[in-house]
């Protein structure tokens, strides 16, 4: 098994299926920080200090269904907040969601 690392936003292609038989672990990931609050056009708070990281877990099995490919998969949200200016700092992991997918049309000769 070989491991390959990437830094992106989700894709229409990551729904595309795998071959048969084979099981995709990705992680989404994503950082967003801010020092200045306006209201109104007017700044209102400057060194705020938040940060966001918002990540995304996400396993998929692949298979056929009725000879045509398939898969399940388990998503897993987690993510972190801080505001240094309140001294405030929040985590936690999402409900874990789980899913399916069958392409009933799939051509993989022509994508």
């Amino acid at each position: 098994m070989a491991a390959t690392w990437a830094a992106s936003a989700p894709d229409p292609g990551d729904y595309v299926p795998a071959p048969a038989g084979a099981n995709v672990l990705a992680i989404y990931a994503q950082r967003q920080s801010a020092d200045k609050v306006y209201e109104g056009g007017d700044k209102v708070a400057g060194n705020l200090g938040l940060r966001l990281d918002v990540s995304v877990a996400r396993y998929m099995h692949y298979f056929e269904l009725g000879g045509r490919p398939a898969d399940i998969e388990l998503i897993l949200p987690f993510g972190r907040q801080r505001v240094s200016s309140a001294d405030y700092r929040e985590s936690g992991i999402g409900n874990l969601i789980a899913g399916a997918t069958w392409w009933p049309m799939s051509d993989e000769a022509s994508g």
